[in-house]
């Protein structure tokens, strides 16, 4: 799971590199992949920063075209 955390952050930094708001789907993908990984060991304060991730991932792609929402 943490190869597929780590292609989605790629895949992330490309589209938001070329302006797509699709890329906040993928770093909040990537967020949620490496929150699953690392659940088991009890690290809570990357799953907190793993959770503001994809809060501001949610964020982002609301916001990324209308600043005024």
């Amino acid at each position: 799971m943490d190869w597929i955390g780590a292609a989605f952050s790629l895949l992330a930094t490309e589209l938001l590199r070329r302006k797509n708001r699709y890329g906040w789907v993928a770093l909040g993908a990537c967020s949620l992949c490496f929150a699953y990984v690392q659940w088991p060991y009890g690290l809570w304060g990357i799953q907190i920063l793993n959770g503001i991730c994809v809060i501001q991932s949610i964020y982002g792609f609301i916001h990324w075209r209308n600043p005024n929402v």
